[in-house]
């Protein structure tokens, strides 16, 4: 009976401090910011049109036309980074419709004290980079 009372004590404690360890890494997770997207065309033709957008909070991001070589961005308060699915489409000279989701997840190496920017790099042919970085 002692035995049995002193079992259940010890899974009692070690329920507890699961949940207490789980809840704090939870509380320190990290929160990321970001204050700025870059669309660069790398391509030698003109790109119209281009609009990303993320479904899940209904931002949108516009830029009517992109020279070649050249970039779009825009610098803005910062807001909370989620890493939401995003969409990014265009179109060429030829007005043919390019259309790209984009996911991209806060590398381990940033730190959550500098904001970051979204880095988004149209190649010819439609090809896409995207990635995150900060200053």
């Amino acid at each position: 009976m002692l035995y049995r009372r002193f079992r259940v004590r010890g899974l009692v404690l070690i329920f507890f401090s699961l949940g207490l360890l789980l809840s704090c890494t939870s509380f320190f997770k990290k929160e990321y910011y970001f204050n700025e997207i870059i669309i660069q065309n790398n391509s030698a033709e003109l790109i119209r049109n281009v609009l990303i957008k993320v479904e899940k909070t209904g931002r949108i991001f516009k830029c009517s036309i992109i020279a070649p070589h050249g970039e779009c961005s825009n610098k803005f308060k910062q807001k909370k980074y989620y890493g939401n699915l995003a969409t990014i489409s265009w179109s060429n000279r030829n007005y043919l419709k390019f259309t790209k989701n984009i996911q991209l997840s806060v590398p381990k190496s940033f730190s959550n004290n500098n904001p970051i920017k979204g880095i988004i790099k149209i190649n010819i042919g439609g090809n896409i980079n995207a990635y995150l970085a900060q200053d």
